[in-house]
């Protein structure tokens, strides 16, 4: 993850605050989490592979289990299972996560 340098804060030099800072450099950008394109998936993949299994019917319990929540897994095996392109089987794992934040 890439950091970049924050503004000052209020009581910093010169007291001007992180929105002035931005303001003034003409810096304002909103910062959206992205969902992990690869890695292991939140914790909560166990609590959702019900939801899983409705949303790929052709995978067991056990199948979607086995991943391990390893994002790169359930995409390949969605690609796979379902003959999509990789960008295709992508955008449905992302879809995915983002429907339940994981």
């Amino acid at each position: 993850m890439n950091k970049q340098a924050q503004p000052p804060v209020a009581g910093g030099p010169g007291n001007i605050t992180r929105n002035e800072t931005a303001q003034h450099l003409g810096n304002v950008t909103a910062r959206v989490p992205e969902a992990p394109v690869a890695g292991v998936i939140s914790a909560k993949w166990k609590k959702h592979i019900g939801s899983a299994r409705i949303v790929w019917s052709r995978f067991s319990e056990e199948e979607l289990l086995n991943t391990g929540g390893q994002v790169d897994t359930l995409t390949g095996m969605v690609q796979e299972r379902y003959a999509l392109s990789v960008e295709e089987a992508g955008r449905r794992v992302r879809n995915f996560l983002q429907q339940y934040k994981l």
